[in-house]
């Protein structure tokens, strides 16, 4: 059985590599925004474009999930027993 502390971890580990792995993919989707062979020769050309709102929403979510991995990471858990006064009522 997982405890909190466990769980917690596993969170925090699993948005981490998320974290990474989304940092990677904005950077190549920056890459191919920028790259030379895809600037536009016409106005009908939207390669470049596209994967500039790509990298940019792979950029937000990495934030995002940067942020629930501080949030997560300072995250207080609380211990419960059947005398606490924790709501928790199983009847």
């Amino acid at each position: 059985m997982m405890n909190k502390e466990d769980l917690k971890a596993t969170i925090v580990s699993r948005l981490k590599a998320d974290h990474e792995l989304l940092l990677q993919a904005a950077r190549k989707a920056h890459e191919a925004a920028t790259h030379e062979e895809n600037v536009p020769d016409n106005k009908y050309e939207t390669l470049a474009l596209e994967a500039s709102y790509i990298a940019q929403g792979q950029a937000n979510r990495a934030q995002e999930i940067a942020q629930s991995v501080q949030i997560f990471e300072r995250l207080s858990l609380q211990s419960f027993d059947r005398d606490s006064e924790s709501g928790y009522r199983p009847w």
